[in-house]
């Protein structure tokens, strides 16, 4: 065979995944435990550091989930298109319009 074979099904199933680990992935509590080190070294130098690292933890995590969320998508995408591309294909080798 030439070329290369895509399943559809896997492709969409993988995106369905993904769409589902989103709201783990945000749910992470990265952010929490570095706010509870912060609090627990409050007024020292250290608690400055938590206290940004909590903030960075924040952004990073919802930022991931945000990709997560788009990936997972494109794959569903792309899987209603091969989908869509297989039944032009068919309906043309049918001589159907």
């Amino acid at each position: 065979m030439d070329g290369f074979e895509v399943t559809v099904g896997a492709l969409r199933d993988a995106g369905v995944a993904g769409g589902s680990a989103v709201g783990d992935v945000a749910a992470l509590p990265l952010a929490g435990a570095a706010a509870a080190v912060a609090d627990v070294l409050a007024g020292g130098a250290a608690a400055g550091a938590a206290a940004a690292l909590t903030q960075a933890w924040r952004v990073r995590v919802a930022a991931t989930a945000e990709a997560l969320a788009g990936h997972a998508a494109a794959l569903r995408a792309a899987a209603d298109g091969y989908d869509a591309a297989e039944r032009r294909a068919v309906m043309a080798l049918a001589g159907e319009p």
